[in-house]
């Protein structure tokens, strides 16, 4: 009786497993965080407040970040903090190092 209990419960588990659906692609938020918000994450994230005279741009993907971020840095009149990963070692990476 044991044994057929652990069978019909393994099989159901199965099923339940190989109808469960698996989200692809990007999850988007319907909205935005408010700038307060938005600080304080990052605030939170970095562990140190913002602070006057600075500037934050947030650029989605490599099309529109990458050309700012060596803009940027090619600009900088005294310092820039910076961290990244390269995955790839191709052109693009290497203007970075």
């Amino acid at each position: 009786m044991r044994v057929r209990i652990l069978a019909i419960a393994a099989s159901a588990t199965l099923v339940w497993l190989c109808c469960a659906t698996v989200q692809r692609g990007y999850f988007r938020f319907d909205r935005t965080p408010s700038r307060d918000a938005y600080l304080d994450i990052w605030n939170d994230i970095l562990d140190c407040p913002p602070v006057d005279g600075n500037r934050v741009t947030v650029l989605e993907n490599g099309i529109r970040a990458f050309p700012a971020m060596l803009n940027a840095i090619a600009n900088a009149k005294d310092h820039i903090n910076f961290e990244t990963y390269l995955f790839y070692s191709n052109s693009t990476g290497k203007k970075f190092m």
